[in-house]
Parts: C-alpha cells; structure tokens; sequence
C-alpha cells in the first residue's frame, strides 16, 4: 500500500547564506522529525541532534566545516511531509 508525501516546499523553509563555507542556517519554525545534511552520492554527512528539532523560530544551525566544495542537500521532514533544499559549499 502507498500513501501519499506532501512537499513541504511551500512552507516558509530558508537556508541562508547559500553558497556558503563553515555554516549555514535552516529557518523553518515547525518541528521536525528529522534533519540532516547529503552529499551528491546520497551518504548523510550530518543529522541533527534532538535539540534542533523541536519548534523554534531562531535558525537552526547546520555546521560545514571541513567539507569539501559541491552541491549538497539539507533535507528535512515531520508528519506533514518532507523537503529538501540544494546547498553549495564553498
């Protein structure tokens, strides 16, 4: 049996800075069942602890450091649905 995902996309999700190096921010004042950082091969290179996934409405940091440069995705979700957001590490 299937069901259904419904984007989150036009919920009020911002990374900020983009491109960036060292750290970027998620704000999105929902909670969150999950949170976490994917290189282009799809492996998760950083989840969010806990603490950052619970309803707030200052940005949720996402650290960088050490990266290399590319294209990542930051891609999150809660009972509503899931998102996923392009990121380009300098």
């Amino acid at each position: 049996k299937l069901s259904s995902v419904r984007q989150l996309s036009t919920l009020p999700a911002r990374l900020f800075p983009n491109p960036a190096s060292g750290q970027c921010f998620l704000k999105l004042p929902h909670s969150l069942r999950f949170l976490k950082l994917v290189d282009a091969y799809g492996r998760v290179i950083w989840q969010a602890p806990p603490t950052l996934l619970e309803p707030t409405t200052a940005p949720r940091p996402i650290p960088l450091q050490g990266l290399p440069s590319g294209v990542y995705q930051v891609q999150g979700g809660n009972s509503n649905g899931v998102f996923s957001r392009n990121l380009v590490v300098q």
